[in-house]
């Protein structure tokens, strides 16, 4: 995994990325079919359940390929590839969940991705942030980090998001290195962009 494992940066001295999900060939769109994945959307405590969430394929859907990340509106849920990167790394900010995936049977070893790191950094003015609810914008017309917040904070964590606009995971070079290197599909990184 290359220098992956090199030194932590600490604060804003490494370049970060919003982590996207990409459509392979024959892939599916899921969809969460248990309501305790709500919670997911307005804590970043971590959670515990007793019971695996579950996650299926969309019926619409005739594709039913897996890749390392699948898509379920603003969830992310990861193969077990992914998740022993991030246990053998030590990358921190999200908790794990395990799920159960039904796309022509029931399959195990994905879990949720849960942000436990926030930041109040997005400029909401420049992102087009609309609708805020509960602490949160439920939709931006395109994330852009307010520079001066940005440089103020020391982000100690691998992955986080903003406090404000739980919807796109932003996550250290680091990391982008470590899942590109492995081949992780599903997923593309874009530079975070900053508003002037």
């Amino acid at each position: 995994m290359g220098d992956a494992a090199a030194p932590k940066l600490e604060g804003n001295k490494m370049q970060f990325f919003v982590v996207l999900p990409k459509f392979e060939d024959e892939e599916g769109l899921y969809q969460e079919s248990d309501e305790k994945t709500n919670l997911m959307n307005i804590t970043d405590r971590p959670l515990l359940f007793y019971k695996k969430p579950l996650s299926e394929v969309q019926d619409v859907y005739t594709q039913r390929r897996f890749s390392d990340v699948l898509k379920a509106g603003s969830f992310i849920s990861v193969s077990d590839k992914v998740q022993r990167i991030f246990f053998e790394l030590g990358f921190q900010g999200v908790q794990f969940i395990p799920l159960l995936v039904n796309n022509n049977g029931i399959h195990d070893g994905y879990a949720f991705m849960h942000k436990i790191a926030t930041y109040d950094l997005l400029d909401p003015i420049a992102s087009g942030a609309k609708r805020f609810y509960d602490g949160n914008f439920a939709r931006v017309l395109h994330l852009y980090l307010d520079k001066s917040k940005f440089e103020s904070v020391n982000i100690i964590h691998d992955v986080f998001m903003c406090s404000t606009y739980s919807s796109k995971f932003i996550c250290n070079e680091r990391v982008k290195k470590a899942l590109e290197d492995a081949n992780i599909t599903g997923i593309e990184f874009e530079p975070v962009e900053f508003s002037s």
